[in-house]
């Protein structure tokens, strides 16, 4: 699926659709490129991420913000978390 057409179908806002179109050619450029609130918005489209990818992206979402968390458990669940998404701990 194009770019324009996989934003036409989820209904994308005017200026996502403009930048995303003017500026990507696949939708894995969109997804290397986007703003952090479009990558919410588009990781939130049904059929883009299944439920492994979606746990990828929260922690990923994490690490954007980790030097703002000063409980170092939260760091350790993050990290185990992507331990058990890499098959690492159970």
């Amino acid at each position: 699926m194009t770019v324009s057409k996989f934003l036409k179908h989820q209904k994308a806002c005017k200026e996502g659709f403009k930048w995303a179109t003017d500026n990507c050619s696949t939708m894995q450029d969109v997804w290397d490129t986007a703003k952090p609130d479009w990558l919410i918005w588009l990781a939130t489209r049904e059929g883009v991420c299944d439920e492994k990818m979606v746990h990828r992206f929260s922690c990923f979402c994490v690490r954007e913000i980790w030097h703002l968390l000063k409980d170092e458990r939260s760091k350790k669940a993050i990290e185990v978390k992507e331990k058990w998404l890499d098959g690492l701990v159970s």
